[in-house]
């Protein structure tokens, strides 16, 4: 019986203080349903930085509250995402609502003062009475508190009883620690007003970031055709390096935005494709086309002439016709394909010959069995030459005479007319 009339003794002593929620752990876009997403929510609401539902999902929304918040407590970079610092400054908030109050009501009913601070004032005599008053007192009660808690720790070593009557005395020597830490901090506090401050240190300003936005175009002119597009790439910096940021591309018939993250858009083994987006862009009318791009307040913008599509076929042109031994892998000409307004691949080659058709080869391999791959371009020269390594070729004058030649053009998928044609080579076998 005596233990219990004692521990409801410290129940009426002992005053109980509720410490404020804070975060620890980070949140960022795309978590949901979280109970620390709904209380940074709940919080952000509070600020009034953030008027969504409190859903518990780390949404667009609460992804803009975030950066306001951080823009707000001069985190940088603002990015959204609730790290250490931004955790740090929304707790240092919380603390200082928990703090902020009259008073903390025991289960006696009895209320245990929590000292406002008041604010100094320079050669005010009667706010220095009356702190150092204030200091006396609380540090009576320091002093008494430690007291009680010596008299509950001798309690808890004493205590043989039940699991469950260690755990509640455990719990009321927690909450009087917390009252005696509360209290040396209000001491410290006043200690700290009452003293002359010292005039603040010059702090050098903060350097400048250096930020860009850096965008490149494959070209600035197309023709009007489904086939042709233009791609532009962008990627944005801070001090010559890239950084995570929201790129968004606007043209006056198509937007997209890209969401460019640390573990996003990897360099694929190339650091220059760092945090590197493109924009593919198919125009439908005439004319100029600004396409205005953004990323972290920096605007560029970039111009593309739209002009009527001309098609350009593809010409036989520079042939030279050398004559030479046509023995084993000799060159017995060259002729020249022009550039055509697309790339395309060489599908076939038909031509006539007195000999085997076997022996003749181009730089793009042998020319009785095309298509081949390694034949994709939009121009360029073509060597004939013979490969006869089993001497085949009979002795006297031999021809070749390429007839036809089929392209296939690689964006619009149709057949391209060669012009220039037939071409005729003649050599000489020894």
């Amino acid at each position: 019986m005596k233990k219990y009339l004692i521990l409801f003794f410290l129940f009426l002593v002992f005053p109980f203080f509720v410490s404020a929620q804070t975060f620890d752990r980070d949140l960022y876009f795309g978590i949901q349903k979280d109970s620390d997403v709904t209380k940074l929510q709940e919080f952000l609401t509070e600020q009034n930085l953030y008027s969504g539902p409190i859903s518990g999902n780390f949404f667009s929304l609460t992804l803009q509250a975030v950066k306001s918040f951080q823009s707000q407590q001069e985190v940088s970079p603002a990015s959204g995402y609730f790290g250490p610092k931004t955790r740090g400054k929304a707790n240092q908030i919380l603390t200082a609502e928990g703090v902020n109050s009259t008073g903390v009501t025991d289960e006696s009913g009895g209320t245990t003062p929590v000292v406002t601070i008041p604010p100094k004032t320079a050669n005010d005599n009667d706010v220095v009475t009356s702190l150092t008053a204030q200091i006396q007192l609380l540090q009576q009660q320091l002093k008494a508190l430690q007291q009680q808690s010596q008299t509950l720790q001798t309690i808890q070593q004493q205590q043989v009883s039940t699991t469950q009557q260690v755990a509640q005395q455990t719990q009321a020597l927690q909450q009087t620690q917390q009252s005696v830490q509360q209290i040396q901090q209000n001491v410290q506090q006043i200690q700290q007003n009452t003293t002359t401050p010292l005039p603040p240190a010059s702090t050098p300003p903060a350097p400048q970031v250096a930020k860009d936005l850096i965008v490149t175009t494959n070209k600035t002119s197309v023709s009007l055709v489904n086939w042709q597009q233009v791609t532009i790439k962008a990627v944005y910096t801070a001090d010559g390096k890239w950084k995570p940021s929201d790129i968004s591309f606007s043209a006056p018939d198509k937007s997209q935005t890209f969401y460019v993250k640390d573990n996003t858009y990897l360099c694929e083994g190339n650091p220059a494709q760092c945090g590197k987006v493109a924009f593919y862009y198919s125009p439908t009318i005439i004319g100029t086309h600004t396409i205005s791009i953004t990323a972290n307040g920096l605007t560029k913008t970039v111009d593309i002439q739209v002009v009527p599509y001309v098609k350009v076929d593809s010409k036989i042109q520079n042939v030279v016709n050398l004559g030479t031994d046509g023995t084993n892998a000799r060159t017995i000409g060259y002729f020249e394909l022009s550039e055509a307004d697309e790339i395309f691949k060489v599908e076939s080659i038909k031509f006539d010959t007195d000999t085997k058709s076997e022996l003749f080869y181009s730089n793009c391999g042998s020319l009785a069995s095309f298509p081949s791959d390694s034949c994709v371009k939009s121009f360029g020269v073509y060597r004939i030459y013979i490969n006869d390594s089993k001497n085949e070729l009979k002795a006297g004058s031999h021809i070749l005479t390429i007839k036809e030649i089929r392209l296939i053009g690689q964006s619009s998928g149709s057949y391209r007319y060669v012009s220039g044609l037939p071409v005729t080579f003649t050599f000489e076998v020894k």
